[in-house]
C-alpha cells in the first residue's frame, strides 16, 4: 500500500497498471490526451488547471487502472480495470476488464457499434458475442449499489425502498465491474452517488448496450439532473462539493423508476 485514506487506498499495482496502460495507449494514439486517476506526468495529461482540454478535438482516454483496489489488495474478485474513451469532446464508450471473473471478463463497446463480451481465454470455446442491457419486471430485477451509497445519508431511505421492491439489491466494490455486469445483462441497473470521472464515464458503455444513463449532482445539497457533463464533473479535487457526478444506468424503465424514487426520498 502506497497511501491514501483508509477507504481509498493506493498500491504499487495501481501505479504499475496505469503506467502500462499509458505506455500502450500513447503508442497507439500518439495525439491523444489522458485523464488518469494516479499521479503521473506528461504534457498530454488533463488536470484541474486545464480541464477545458477535455472538450478539444481528438481522442481522450479516462483511466482507472485498478477500480476496487481494496478488493484486489485483499485478493477478492470484485475489481476491474477501466478505460473510457472520448472523441471530439463526446463520450463514446470504453472497455472494462475483470481478471478474476471466469478467467477474464471483458466488456468492450461504443455508441456506434454496440457492446461485446469476452469471457475466459480468447479461443473458439469462448467466442466474443454481442450483449445488451436487459429489461425485466421490477420484481425480477437486480439493482447494484455503488459502495459509497452506504456512506451517503440522503440515499438511505431510497436504498430501503428499492431493496424491498426488486428481486435483489447488492453492493459492488468496483464501479466498473457493476457497469460491466449491467451492460452484459447480468443485472438490470446500477446506482452510484458522486464518483470521479473515471467512474461515472463508464456509464456510457451501458448506453452503448441499449440502456439509459441518468446523471445528476448534489454539489450544493440539492439533487440536480445533468444532461451534459460540465467541466466541474471532471474535477479531481472534491467529488462531493466541487465536481464529480452520480448516475443511475441500466434498463430504461427501471432507471426512470429509480430516478423518481431517489428524488422522492432525497430530502425526507
Amino acid at each position: 500500500v502506497l497511501g491514501g485514506s483508509h477507504q481509498s487506498i493506493g498500491t504499487e499495482a495501481d501505479d504499475a497498471s496505469q503506467a502500462f496502460l499509458l505506455k500502450e495507449l500513447r503508442y497507439e494514439f500518439p495525439e491523444a490526451r489522458f485523464l488518469a486517476e494516479e499521479e503521473c506526468q506528461g504534457p498530454d495529461l488533463i488536470l484541474n488547471n486545464n480541464l477545458a482540454r477535455i472538450r478539444e478535438p481528438g481522442d481522450v482516454f479516462i483511466i482507472d487502472s485498478v477500480d476496487g483496489t481494496a478488493g484486489a489488495y485483499r485478493e477478492r474478485f470484485d475489481w476491474s480495470v477501466v478505460v473510457n474513451w472520448m472523441q471530439d469532446g463526446q463520450h463514446k464508450g470504453g472497455a472494462i476488464f475483470a481478471p478474476d471473473i471466469r478467467n477474464g471478463f471483458l466488456v468492450v463497446g461504443d455508441k456506434d457499434n454496440g457492446v461485446f463480451l469476452q469471457e475466459g481465454k480468447q479461443d473458439y470455446h469462448n467466442p466474443v458475442r454481442s450483449v445488451t442491457v436487459m429489461e425485466r419486471p421490477r420484481k425480477k430485477s437486480t439493482v447494484i449499489f455503488g459502495v459509497d451509497v452506504l456512506k451517503r445519508l440522503p440515499f438511505h431511505r431510497f436504498e430501503h425502498e428499492v431493496a424491498n421492491a426488486v428481486e435483489t439489491a447488492v453492493v459492488a466494490g468496483s464501479c466498473g465491474l457493476g457497469v460491466a455486469m449491467v451492460a452484459a445483462g447480468r443485472a438490470e441497473a446500477i446506482v452510484q452517488p458522486h464518483q470521479w470521472p473515471w467512474d461515472w464515464a463508464s456509464a456510457t458503455i451501458i448506453e452503448s448496450a441499449g440502456g439509459k444513463a441518468q446523471y445528476y449532482h448534489y454539489r450544493l445539497g440539492d439533487l440536480n439532473p445533468v444532461k451534459v457533463p460540465d467541466l466541474e464533473s471532471y474535477n479531481r479535487s472534491d467529488r462531493t462539493k466541487q465536481g464529480g457526478l452520480g448516475f443511475i444506468a441500466g434498463a430504461p424503465e427501471l432507471v426512470d423508476w429509480l430516478w423518481e424514487k431517489l428524488q422522492d426520498n432525497w430530502n425526507k
